[in-house]
């Protein structure tokens, strides 16, 4: 999970991509920070079940999408 609204992990997805970007396959898809998520955990479901219209389960969708097209 990425926060985007901090700088810190900005910083830590260019350097992952200025580092190792040319070595490994890093997806475009980031999984956002979300409440959703940890109340999913929590409530022993997954997060589709849970919010499926929220961020974070579309996110899960789009990098789903993503590996499949490996």
């Amino acid at each position: 999970m990425v926060d985007n609204r901090t700088n810190n992990s900005k910083e830590i997805i260019r350097l992952l991509h200025k580092n190792i970007g040319g070595n490994i396959n890093i997806f475009k898809t980031s999984i956002p920070f979300s409440v959703k998520a940890s109340e999913s955990t929590g409530m022993h479901k997954s997060i589709y079940r849970h919010s499926p219209r929220c961020k974070v389960a579309d996110a899960y969708r789009r990098l789903t999408e993503e590996v499949l097209e490996i």
